[in-house]
Formats: C-alpha cells, structure tokens, sequence
C-alpha cells in the first residue's frame, strides 16, 4: 500500500469526521438562518479542528505557523467554494437543503485532498534528514523494542508522527545509525524539556486522535489517570530538575554489541556541550540491568530510584563538563 494511498484513507478518516461535525452544526444553525450561512458558519467553525488533524495526523507534518496560517487560508477559499457549489446543488440541481452537503462533499473530495497535500507538504519544512521509510523503521523499532510503551500502543501511524515531530522539534533531538543497506538500526531520543514532554506531546502530535481511535481500550484509561490525576511525589524529587532527558535508546537485535548504542550516547552528549548543558539524565525499570550496567559503563551515575504504577524505576545521571570527552565505540 503506498504512502499516498494511506493519506488517502487518513484524510477521508478525519474529513470523516469533521464532516459529522460540520453537518451536525449544519442542521442546527438551518433551523435558525437560510442554509447558505448555516453552512458558512458550520465550516467556519470546524476551521480548527481540519487544519490540526489534517496537518499532523493525515500528512505528518509538525504544527507549524506558516503551514497552519497557508492552510487556514486555503480552508476560508474552500468554505468559500462550497458554499457556491452548495448554491448550485439547491437552486440548480434541486437536491434537498438537508441533503445538499453530502453531495458536495462528495464531489469536492479528490481536488480538496489533492489540493490540501500539496499545501501542507509544501509549507513543512522536512524533518532533518529522515524520510518516510526512516519513520515507517523507526515507528517498527519502537513497537518491536518497547511494546509496552504508550506510544508503542497506539499504533505503528501515531509511532511514526512520533518520530517525525522528535526529528524536527527545538525541543527534542533525534539519533540514528543504519545498518549496510540504509536501513534504521538504532535509535535514540532525548528531550531538553522532560517536564512539558507529555504537554508537547498532545499539541503537536495527533496524540488525541489516535487515544480517541483506541477509547475503549482499558490501558489508555489508566495512562490518562496516571497523567492527568496521580502526582508522584517520588518520582519528582528523584527526577533532576531543569537538565534534559534521554528518553529511549534503541538497538534492533541484530545489531546489537556493534557499538551503535555506545556511537549515539557520545553524539548526544556533543550536542548537549554545544548548548552548554552541564548534565543529563536516563531512567531504566529496576529490571533492566543490562541497561543499567551499560549507562554505568558510559559514565552515568545512579542518583535515586523511585515507583509508579508498581514498577521501580533507576534516574542514572551523567555530568559533562565544559571539555568532556565523547563516550568512546
């Protein structure tokens, strides 16, 4: 299934839904004012909702301010268009005022993703150097490695929009290392705003689209309460304040004991000195020594322990001084 394809099927999702949303405002508002306002006012309402969702979860691309504004823009002409389309329908074509949207927007789809693709793609900056078979290994590393993870649980599309806003976010910095065929063989990345990860998190990612998709699920139940009402006093005194975190180091199996791992902790390290960051931090599950043991290798140093949700976890902190030498392979 190529990837134009799948957008295809993402936009007519979300265009799905939205029209569920425009239209049910739609009948409302033809209860009050002739339906060529009711139908202004319904799309204009639901100008928010198509810019995100189709800018992040149909394209994934990262919210920015120039594709957002290029986007809302085309979306006004658009309304615009309907609604002079709408005319035609009803007067012209006789078709029933509570029927006529459906038939324009079946009429409108393929122009308007078309033209909607091309806006957003040709307003986003690309991701560093990734592409989207690098998102598509990476969104599989991370399901495969850490299947448990929240992100890992919605899915291999909201795994890669993942990826795709750590590669190009200010906030976060994203690693790779490929095998000998170009692939995605390892992969680490850290945050310099641990704290406002989550926050960052459902803004700029379609993190709420993909936690509706999986609504029922018992498991993102629990996640949100531990998010959004439990406050682990432990876990914030353990977790050091204000210095960023590496957030997931990944290795594929096969690729293990070659050195990867060892490669991209002494890069990130090197980014950290060059924004004169004098120190960072990991956090393992008790579980894991053989992590643990590897970061100790690396010159991080246990600085508490703390337990969420039944599972110890380790903070292992590693200072760098203004000159310090990169980790070694």
């Amino acid at each position: 299934m190529s990837e134009k394809f799948k957008e295809a099927l993402r936009f007519l999702v979300v265009g799905g839904a939205n029209f569920v949303f425009t239209l049910l405002i739609y009948e409302l508002l033809l209860l009050l004012v002739d339906y060529r306002l009711a139908y202004l006012f319904a799309f204009l309402a639901a100008l928010g909702f198509t810019a995100v969702f189709n800018i992040n979860a149909v394209f994934g691309r990262q919210v920015q301010r120039r594709n957002s504004v290029s986007y809302g823009l085309y979306y006004c002409l658009y309304s615009a268009a309907n609604l002079a389309l709408l005319t035609v329908v009803v007067e012209v074509a006789g078709i029933p005022e509570i029927w006529a949207p459906v038939a324009v927007q079946v009429a409108i789809f393929l122009p308007h993703f078309l033209l909607s693709r091309y806006i957003i793609t040709a307003m986003t900056k690309p991701a560093g150097t990734l592409d989207e078979r690098d998102f598509a290994d990476l969104a599989q590393l991370q399901i495969t490695m850490l299947p448990y993870s929240l992100v890992s649980r919605l899915g291999t599309a909201y795994a890669a929009a993942y990826w795709r806003y750590v590669a190009s976010a200010d906030e976060e910095l994203a690693l790779v290392r490929r095998d000998e065929s170009g692939r995605i063989a390892a992969a680490c990345a850290a945050s310099l705003d641990p704290a406002s990860l989550t926050r960052r998190l459902a803004m700029k990612t379609p993190l709420a689209f993909f936690a509706a998709l999986n609504c029922l699920s018992p498991w993102l139940w629990r996640a949100a309460a531990g998010i959004l009402f439990s406050h682990n006093v432990a876990e914030a005194e353990a977790l050091p304040k204000g210095q960023p975190e590496m957030v997931m180091l990944l290795t594929a199996p096969e690729h293990r004991r070659k050195g990867m791992a060892r490669e991209m902790v002494g890069e990130l390290e090197l980014q950290l000195q060059t924004r004169q960051i004098p120190a960072y931090y990991v956090r393992t599950m008790a579980s894991q020594q053989a992590a643990q043991h590897f970061y100790k290798s690396c010159g991080f140093v246990e600085s508490g322990t703390f337990e969420a949700n039944g599972i110890v976890y380790h903070v292992l902190i590693k200072q760098l001084g203004p000159r310090a030498e990169r980790t070694a392979p």
